[in-house]
């Protein structure tokens, strides 16, 4: 998002798309230079490739025609928060910070 062109990176992957495996489409895409790093280290460590890792999801949304996983806003990069936290750091760093005791969870 507001990125330019150079920092994408696209990728095409030969994706087989039929019980028998016969039918092949071209998936084309663009996508972030980081999130594709992120997303090979994820499917080197599954043992899986991108193409087959795609694949899984394409095939899970064709069946249950959802998305396979929740999609939300993590509230920890909204705006309001991300104010909050630049607000405390300028504060620590002008050394106006309190140092406290770490508290164990007890949940």
């Amino acid at each position: 998002m507001g990125k330019s062109i150079d920092s994408v990176y696209e990728m095409k992957y030969n994706c087989y798309m039929s019980k028998g495996g016969t039918d092949m489409a071209q998936l084309s895409m663009r996508i972030d230079d980081n999130v594709k790093k992120r997303a090979e280290q994820a499917c080197e460590a599954l043992g899986l490739t991108m193409s087959t890792a795609i694949n899984i999801y394409l095939v899970k949304l064709g069946n249950e025609k959802r998305i396979p996983f929740e999609v939300a806003v993590d509230p920890f990069y909204s705006k309001t928060n991300q104010d909050i936290l630049q607000k405390a750091i300028k504060q620590l760093e002008e050394g106006r910070g309190k140092e406290h005791e770490l508290m164990e969870d007890e949940g």
